[in-house]
């Protein structure tokens, strides 16, 4: 759900294996949470913690090969 309070789901669909990473960044666009892997082809979903986060806005970006597929605006309560 967004907003969010301890922790964050991310599922979405990709079409083909591959590698990806996950940034979260706060307002001032300092990373505060990044994790690289492999996707699969078929439903992706990452579960992200984020229990220790001051509340406000953050950015999450999803790559694939190394290119921006998605950013999201989140907020933690």
């Amino acid at each position: 759900p967004n907003p969010f309070e301890r922790i964050v789901y991310i599922k979405y669909h990709s079409i083909n294996s591959s590698r990806a990473s996950l940034s979260l960044f706060d307002a001032t666009g300092k990373v505060v949470w990044s994790r690289n892997y492999y996707e699969v082809a078929g439903e992706n979903e990452i579960e992200i913690e984020v229990k220790d986060l001051s509340p406000g806005l953050y950015y999450l970006r999803l790559l694939q090969e190394g290119k921006k597929i998605t950013t999201i605006r989140i907020r933690k309560k």
